[in-house]
């Protein structure tokens, strides 16, 4: 029992640093697109929005992955605190 839950823990881990690596890769993306701007060139403004919306999902899928970890280690703090007898 406890293995597996150490084993999903590890998991949500290994998926967070791979959140926070995508957005870091998206930023990169989105400031390279910024410099290259062009609102009259179809092409390049459609690039733009492309990667802002990538960017704007990554926070986003980054910022679930920090409440949950937020309510994982609240919920350890209590076990800690709670011990079975």
């Amino acid at each position: 029992m406890q293995t597996s839950h150490s084993y999903r823990f590890l998991l949500f881990f290994v998926q967070l640093k791979e959140c926070q690596t995508s957005v870091k890769k998206c930023h990169e993306n989105y400031r390279a697109a910024v410099e290259d701007r062009d609102p009259k060139d179809i092409t390049k403004e459609f690039s733009f929005r492309s990667k802002l919306r990538d960017l704007n999902q990554a926070i986003h899928e980054h910022e679930q992955l920090v409440e949950r970890q937020k309510e994982i280690e609240r919920n350890i703090q209590q076990l800690e605190s709670n011990p079975p007898r």
